[in-house]
């Protein structure tokens, strides 16, 4: 999408944190959140957000993996340092999600990623 203003970026944030609190609220984390995830409805702001892909979908309520045997454990940029080192992904909570959003907040506002700067 490019580069948005504060009032184009705070209905789409809106809407991809209720989607995080629901999942949350089911004690799931997503683990992928990233643009190609967010779908987005209309061909201008304000858009219909979708949250898609979980195939990289953790249950927190138990030790279930949903995750599908042989994925790639999220995309590197938008990956929080937990995910990165196998010995932490114990560690894995819905604060993950969080950080991948944060990254999200501001390639939204700036154009780029963060480790760009």
């Amino acid at each position: 999408t490019g580069r948005l203003s504060l009032t184009e970026a705070l209905p789409l944030l809106q809407q991809l944190a209720e989607a995080l609190d629901f999942l949350h609220s089911r004690q799931l984390v997503h683990r992928d959140l990233k643009p190609a995830n967010i779908l987005l409805e209309g061909s201008s702001p304000p858009w219909q957000v979708t949250l898609a892909d979980f195939g990289l979908i953790r249950s927190l309520e138990n030790s279930t993996q949903l995750t599908q045997t042989g994925s790639t454990f999220g995309t590197p940029a938008y990956m929080a340092p937990e995910q990165a080192d196998p010995k932490k992904w114990d560690k894995i909570i819905p604060l993950t999600n969080i950080y991948a959003l944060m990254v999200l907040v501001y390639q939204l506002l700036i154009d780029h990623q963060p480790w760009l700067s």
